[in-house]
């Protein structure tokens, strides 16, 4: 995860970014966080080295961020760069995700499905219920947009 404070208000400079586009915009409050980063469970039959991948975007800004630029590297796959390692979602998931999710606002666990548990710190809990739970959150973020998110980035691999 980027570390949010590292964020220039203004500009991303030394980030890989993309526009989220219109169809996977989704309500969010600029009180509930500044970075949200999604932890995705990679098809074991795909990738068998990497359990998870990450997505990482700036709601307010709607903007999906990538790796730094500094640390891009001339042999970095897409993946290494758009989702921080191997990426694949299973067959199953590609419409709405449905495995296993972490969710992080500005590096506060605030969501765990495989672990689950609650936030792990007081900080974490009060992202959440700022949010108005668990439930809110879960729609807000739902597998279908997940999916639609992860498939956009996918499709700009060329």
């Amino acid at each position: 995860m980027i570390k949010p404070e590292s964020l220039n208000e203004n500009k991303f400079d030394d980030l890989l970014t993309m526009q989220i586009p219109d169809e996977c915009r989704f309500e969010w409050h600029s009180n509930w966080g500044k970075e949200l980063c999604l932890e995705l469970d990679n098809d074991w039959e795909v990738i068998d080295d990497c359990d998870n991948f990450q997505i990482t975007l700036i709601p307010s800004d709607k903007v999906i961020l990538g790796k730094k630029k500094s640390e891009v590297e001339d042999d970095d796959e897409f993946d290494d760069k758009w989702f921080f390692g191997p990426a694949a979602l299973s067959e199953y998931n590609q419409e709405e995700y449905i495995g296993g999710l972490t969710i992080y606002i500005d590096d506060e666990m605030v969501y765990s499905q495989e672990e689950g548990i609650a936030p792990e710190t007081d900080e974490g809990q009060e992202i959440l219920d700022a949010i108005g739970g668990t439930d809110k959150l879960l729609e807000i973020l739902n597998g279908k947009l997940i999916s639609k998110i992860y498939n956009h980035i996918k499709s700009l691999n060329t």
